[in-house]
């Protein structure tokens, strides 16, 4: 009944002195638990309105291997504004796994057209697995997508050539 403590030597010894036969049963399979999971989300703080971002997410599996499930999921990125109740999906895709603990990277590219705190979520789902750990099967990220003017200060000694490159390009 009990794994931990002390060792199981005096026990044994006792059961033999006493004619007691002691059976271990094995409970449990003998397969590796099969698990996928968002292990990370990379994405920026703060980014300008209407400037194009890119979330990456990594994705990786286990007990995949042995199994005869597909390596490939689904991952859905979706979008919350403030305010609002439920998150609306901006966009899905099929990617194929690699083999069990390598991750994969999938990347969504955005670009804003609302300023505020902006919730993104990355989600994925795997066709027919059944999963012994659902909770890490999403990420969620905050982005503060803002609107204001940008400011530049050029300080010159005269207006040479990166002077005036700088001060055309902007």
């Amino acid at each position: 009944a009990s794994n931990a403590g002390r060792g199981v030597e005096a026990p044994n010894e006792r059961a033999i002195r006493d004619g007691v036969t002691l059976v271990a049963i094995g409970v449990g399979g003998t397969e590796e638990p099969v698990n996928l999971q968002v292990a990370k989300m990379v994405v920026p703080q703060d980014v300008a309105l209407q400037d194009a971002f890119d979330i990456t997410a990594l994705l990786q599996s286990q007990g995949l291997e042995a199994t005869n499930f597909s390596r490939d999921v689904t991952v859905t990125l979706l979008e919350r504004h403030d305010g609002e109740e439920q998150p609306t999906e901006l966009s899905s895709r099929t990617v194929t796994l690699a083999e069990d603990g390598i991750p994969v990277d999938v990347g969504f590219q955005i670009t804003p057209d609302a300023a505020g705190e902006i919730e993104y979520t990355i989600q994925c789902a795997g066709n027919g697995i059944r999963e012994t750990i659902e909770d890490d099967n999403s990420l969620v990220r905050e982005v503060n997508i803002y609107d204001r003017p940008v400011q530049v200060l050029i300080i010159s000694g005269g207006p040479g050539r990166d002077y005036q490159f700088v001060r055309n390009m902007l």
